[in-house]
């Protein structure tokens, strides 16, 4: 299975198949300039973070500049 999301000029892709993954980014990389930026940090403000067998998702560094920002914390 290949995931794939598409935003503007950014894509995000992932999968359970290596080499489908490999392929993908292959196929990507001859038709279109693109820089990979290797794994996934944040995307739209959220902060993702990848564990051995769980993958999590907060809005914790979001939450925490706005905080600071505003003096609230």
């Amino acid at each position: 299975m290949l995931f794939v999301a598409f935003y503007v000029d950014d894509l995000i892709f992932t999968g359970n198949n290596g080499e489908m993954i490999q392929e993908f980014e292959s196929t990507m990389s001859w038709e279109f300039e693109k820089t990979n930026l290797g794994l996934m940090n944040f995307f739209f403000g959220l902060e993702i973070r990848l564990g051995d067998t769980i993958v999590s998702v907060s809005h914790e560094t979001y939450a925490n500049e706005i905080f600071k920002k505003y003096k609230i914390a």
